[in-house]
């Protein structure tokens, strides 16, 4: 994947979890949703930086692209 789009992915990533933590501090996002939706938020992050793992998850699940 080439530099850009992954930069792209983790800003968004990364916006996601901000926004999910503003959510959390007005009091606008049940503690039960924002766990499941932290979670999410750092996955993605984690998936757009070390996009080698990804890569190995679509091999294994023969996904060719």
């Amino acid at each position: 994947m080439p530099l850009k789009a992954r930069l792209f992915l983790l800003l968004l990533s990364l916006g996601l979890f901000a926004f999910i933590l503003q959510l959390i501090r007005g009091r606008r996002l049940k503690i039960e949703h924002s766990i499941l939706w932290i979670v999410v938020s750092v996955l993605m992050i984690l998936l757009s930086i070390w996009q080698d793992f990804t890569d190995q998850i679509a091999h294994a699940i023969g996904i060719d692209y």
